[in-house]
């Protein structure tokens, strides 16, 4: 992808915290979804929105413990 630094995002849609972040296995997944379907990117932004750790306190089921436990 052109363009320079990715930037994604989480947003707390309770308090509105945003949070950037990297993830190296996304990019890449993205990049090879693109290429096999003859696309190229010009830019790209995730923002994941949610509650964040003081919203939701402890034992609040996430998307990321069911992405971990999934095969996507």
């Amino acid at each position: 992808m052109a363009g320079g630094r990715r930037h994604d995002y989480q947003v707390c849609s309770d308090c509105g915290t945003v949070t950037e972040f990297e993830n190296s296995s996304i990019e890449r997944y993205q990049a090879e979804l693109a290429r096999s379907m003859g696309f190229t990117v010009q830019s790209l932004k995730i923002e994941l929105r949610g509650g964040c750790n003081r919203c939701t306190g402890p034992g609040w089921l996430t998307l990321s413990s069911n992405l971990e436990s999934s095969k996507y």
